[in-house]
Parts: C-alpha cells; structure tokens; sequence
C-alpha cells in the first residue's frame, strides 16, 4: 500500500474525505518523500505521467504562455516540465504543504515555488495567461471545487486558459468506492455542467492514458523496455491527433475557458 493510502486511512473516518484531511494528508513528510516513486516509477506510471505532461504542455504551447501558475503544485513534477519546455515563461508553482515543496525544490530552481494556499493566492487579478490545476480541484467537495473556480477566473487574463484533470465517470465508478481519498469523478457531460455553473467553457479533452489496443501483441515484442516506452508514448500522440479513445481513458487534461 502506497504512503498516501496508508496514512489516509489512519485519518478520521478512514480517509481524506474533507479539504482539512487532504491537507493534513499532503503535509505529511512521508507521503511528500515517496509520492513521485509510488506514483511515476512503474512503466504504467511513467505512462502517465509523460502524457499528461505532454498534454499539458502541448496545451500551452498554443496560448500566450509569458505567465504560468500551477496551483498545488506538490513536488513540482509539472511546474518543472514547463520550465524546461517555455523557458522564457514565468512559471510559479504554490502549495501550502512544505514538505511537497521541499521536494520540487530539489528538483530544479528554474520555477519559483511558493508556500501558498491555492484557494485564496496572493497575485493581483489577470496575472496569469495559464493557470494548471492537476490533482488537486478534483480532491474536494463542491463548496470548496466553487472557491477555486472563482480563484482561478480571478487570476486567469481575459484570453487565459485554465488547464486540468477530470476523472472519467466510466472508468472510475466500480473502483472509487475503497479509495481512501476524495474524488470527484465525471461524464463529460456533467463536467460540462458543472464548469458552465462556474463561468467556465470546456473546449478540448486529452485522454490519459489513451492505451494503443490491439498494439499489444506488436509493442511487447519489444525487449528494450525503454525503446518500447518511447514507441508507445509515440502512439499515444499520434492517436491524439485523431481523438481517439477519449471516451475510454481513465482520465482527462483538459482545456477551459472563461465565460463574460
């Protein structure tokens, strides 16, 4: 059992059900000091983790990108991945748990990272052009999912684009019953409903991981683990290109927009 699940269900009620038990929960230098091996060390993980950088960066790629937050940044794994990709952007990651911080500062000193609470910033309005919030909006309950939309449409310029993961209803709804952290989990149409609710327009979603069917048989005669790693990360892209598989992957990065 990973660190995070484990000490989420010392918590009361056996979980991190509530925004004060996600805190306390991420704060933990335990689960700061083991969250990117638990999570990014298996070839699965690294899957994921490649695409959903890719898809944030390539989402960004087509805004005006000179300022870019990402909120809850935990141990930097995107603010770093964005720095190295727009180097010439002003690329801050905040979160309120200092161990997930420590973390991302060993990492590189390219991002700032700044102890902040991501529900109430301290930038002036309009300063971003991008703002990224990946794992983090989908951890609370509705009440405290709307504070952050208004947080975000303060921060976002005119033209900004709010960048996110959402998880698929479909994929999610048999597994999400254990799970001892909170997830909120989607249809499309519901996260559409829901970000209209919040002056939000959803424009594009990015499956991740889409996995290549009936590939399989074709990428395991790969030996090179690392050669068929990069092959499958190939497709995964090529795929996007066409939209495939969207409505099967366990989640999506998705692009939104503020509504006047």
């Amino acid at each position: 059992m990973s660190k995070t699940k484990e000490y989420a269900r010392t918590l009361k009620g056996g979980g991190a059900f509530t925004k004060e038990d996600i805190e306390m929960l991420y704060q933990n230098p335990s689960v700061a000091n083991s969250y990117d091996q638990e999570r990014f060390q298996s070839y699965a993980g690294r899957l994921k983790g490649r695409l959903e950088g890719y898809a944030v960066c390539a989402f960004i790629a087509q805004e005006k990108h000179d300022s870019i937050l990402d909120l809850a940044t935990g141990t930097g794994r995107f603010a770093v991945e964005m720095k190295r990709r727009f180097p010439n952007a002003n690329v801050i990651g905040i979160d309120q748990s200092a161990a997930m911080l420590k973390e991302a500062r060993a990492k590189s000193s390219g991002p700032q990272f700044i102890e902040m609470d991501s529900f109430n910033t301290e930038f002036e309005d309009g300063f971003f052009n991008v703002v990224t919030a990946v794992l983090f909006i989908r951890h609370f309950g509705y009440a405290n999912r709307r504070k952050a939309y208004a947080e975000i449409r303060r921060l976002l310029s005119p033209d900004g684009a709010l960048l996110m993961d959402v998880a698929n209803r479909a994929y999610h709804e048999n597994l999400i019953k254990d799970r001892p952290v909170y997830d909120e989990i989607y249809t499309k149409e519901e996260f559409h409903r829901e970000m209209a609710e919040n002056g939000f327009r959803v424009e594009r979603f990015f499956g991740i991981p889409v996995r290549a069917r009936g590939l399989g048989r074709i990428l395991s005669l790969r030996k090179d683990m690392e050669a068929r790693f990069l092959l499958e990360c190939s497709l995964n892209k090529m795929l996007w290109g066409f939209g495939f598989f969207t409505r099967r992957s366990p989640n999506w990065i998705v692009r939104c927009r503020k509504i006047f």
